[in-house]
């Protein structure tokens, strides 16, 4: 077991990257990303494993994930980003598990909350980037990777039961509007990073769920969310909304070699 000290919370991405540069360094074939709120299946790390032995062209393979608290209800089973507003979508999200997602296939983005790499795609498609800080970043990664050259596969054999939300704290408001707030900045961010034609439709979407949010009472808190993550995607502002005035996200690996 290997404990590897960041000095400082840099986020999903920066935590991800100093342990896969640590990975590397010892020789590994293949690194497994893996949320700390999750439970496995015992051979989950195996179906993984098979899976990407099968297809040399792929380097990233994702589990098919449950939520903790109704461990036959779907949180992921691949996922997409949709035009022409660009929401990030789970496929069978709130779904029973009945068998309909059964197959190893090719998906359009990996999710890491439990996520196989071949060594050598880490190596070709680079550190995940860590100005999303949270959320987005592994659908950043996936696009990095498809672009290195690498495929993305689904793999259900693998299975794993998720508690959605866990890395949320209380810091500088309730959780949820904490999660809206990066999904919305992360979600111009990623647009304008590897979509930049669809960006304006983004925009224009989040302005208009803003505003109708606005004109509800209950809706405000949300709609506040909106509109700060609106202005900070447009504004270029990343990293973590805590602490993004002090300038101290800490150290960050350039890249990745063994």
């Amino acid at each position: 077991l290997w404990i590897v000290a960041t000095g400082a919370n840099i986020g999903f991405g920066g935590g991800v990257n100093h342990g896969i540069a640590a990975a590397l360094s010892a020789g590994a074939d293949f690194l497994w990303l893996l949320n700390n709120d999750t439970t496995v299946a015992p051979d989950a790390l195996r179906q993984l494993l098979d899976a990407l032995g099968a297809r040399p062209d792929a380097g990233f393979a994702s589990s098919l994930i449950y939520f903790a608290d109704r461990p036959d209800v779907i949180w992921y089973a691949g996922a997409s980003v949709t035009p022409p507003a660009g929401h990030f979508i789970h496929r069978g999200l709130e779904e029973k598990d009945l068998g309909q997602f059964d197959r190893v296939e090719e998906a359009e983005f990996a999710c890491a909350c439990s996520l196989l790499v071949r060594a050598r795609a880490a190596e070709d498609t680079g550190p995940l980037p860590t100005d999303y800080f949270l959320y987005w970043e592994d659908v950043s990664w996936s696009s990095m990777a498809v672009a290195a050259g690498w495929r993305i596969l689904f793999v259900p054999q693998s299975r794993i039961w998720h508690t959605s939300g866990a890395s949320l704290t209380s810091a500088v408001g309730p959780p949820e509007m904490l999660r809206l707030h990066y999904l919305t900045r992360n979600r111009i961010l990623y647009h304008r990073r590897h979509r930049p034609t669809q960006l304006p439709r983004v925009i224009w979407d989040i302005f208009i769920n803003a505003a109708r949010m606005t004109r509800t009472r209950r809706c405000r808190p949300m709609a506040m969310a909106h509109w700060r993550g609106l202005r900070d995607g447009l504004l270029g502002r990343t990293g973590p909304l805590e602490i993004r005035s002090s300038g101290n996200r800490g150290p960050r690996p350039a890249g990745y070699s063994r």
